[in-house]
């Protein structure tokens, strides 16, 4: 499975019927978007039969919106009659915006397992609640965790998700989306006009990067000796949107530069910069941030400037 959703039927000792779906969360408020990241789920049910596992199912999961998990599973138990006890387990998986340090993700697990009727029984008959479960698992790159999701007191089996997860990534085979990015930077210091610095369309294709750089020099009061000098203003923006998923694009932008002070006397004083983000957009939806340089010195003819940066995603 590769996208928002998929359908699969897996035969183990029972039929087992699976669907993962990544839904799209409501817009978030600010830019501590989080990144989507690709989960990998495996099912491992232990009873008479043994120990059987299932093919891995993968989606690509949006933090904030939850991907769906369902099984259904038939256990048989160990005793005289061979027990059978029909169930449907039904995990929902949502990553957090932002895991610990060190993980790639922080999944909250909600498990249900129900009892399951003989026959096709329409949606609203569900079947009666045998157990819940909830947890947060934070988990690196490539880590594997096994959470038990049901013990059964009928027939001893048991069920558990083996979970993995790591950064979602375009697909590389195929012809590329291209995603259109406006960009706007404008500068903002005391006792200065406002300036529009950049205002540019840029392209790019999904997995790949885009850049644009911005120098400008702005005239400052002389030296208190009476020397002239400059303010030189020099920045490059790099865009690169990561993957599309559920109707939203993680996009990261990375803002790095310096503030120049130079002196008619050949002395300058260089104050640099860097910021880095990761956004989660909608189609048309708009991110903004300030990055704020103060001056390296109290006599450098200027104190503090902010570069107001504004980018909108278009796909």
């Amino acid at each position: 499975m590769r996208g928002s959703s998929f359908l699969r039927t897996v035969t183990l000792l029972a039929c087992a019927a699976v669907q993962l779906a990544a839904t799209a969360p409501a817009p978030a408020a600010t830019h501590r978007d989080g990144s989507i990241v690709r989960v990998q789920v495996e099912t491992v049910i232990v009873d008479r039969g043994g120990t059987q596992t299932s093919d891995a199912e993968e989606a690509d999961l949006v933090p904030g919106a939850a991907g769906v998990l369902t099984r259904e599973i038939t256990l048989t138990g160990r005793d005289s009659r061979r027990t059978r006890e029909p169930i449907v387990i039904e995990a929902r998986l949502t990553p957090e915006a932002v895991p610990p340090e060190g993980k790639v993700c922080a999944l909250r697990l909600q498990a249900e397992t129900r009892r399951r009727g003989s026959g096709p029984q329409p949606a609203a008959a569900r079947g009666a609640t045998l157990d819940q479960r909830e947890t947060v698992i934070a988990l690196a790159d490539g880590e594997e965790r096994l959470i038990e999701v049901y013990a059964s007191s009928m027939t001893g089996g048991r069920v558990a998700l083996k979970l993995s997860c790591a950064p979602a990534l375009t697909a590389t085979d195929g012809m590329p989306d291209l995603v259109t990015l406006d960009l706007q930077i404008e500068k903002r210091a005391d006792d200065e006009a406002t300036e529009l610095r950049r205002s540019q369309r840029l392209v790019a294709a999904l997995g790949h990067e885009v850049s644009t750089v911005v120098v400008a020099n702005q005239g400052l009061p002389d030296e208190p000796g009476g020397g002239q000098r400059y303010r030189r203003e020099r920045l490059e923006a790099v865009l690169s949107p990561v993957v599309l998923v559920a109707g939203r694009l993680q996009l990261e932008v990375r803002i790095t530069g310096d503030i120049t002070t130079v002196s008619s006397n050949g002395a300058q004083s260089l104050v640099p910069f860097e910021r880095v983000d990761t956004f989660l957009l909608g189609a048309g939806e708009r991110r903004a941030f300030d990055i704020v340089v103060a001056a390296g010195a109290t006599d450098a003819g200027w104190t503090r400037l902010t570069l107001a940066v504004e980018v909108i995603a278009r796909f």
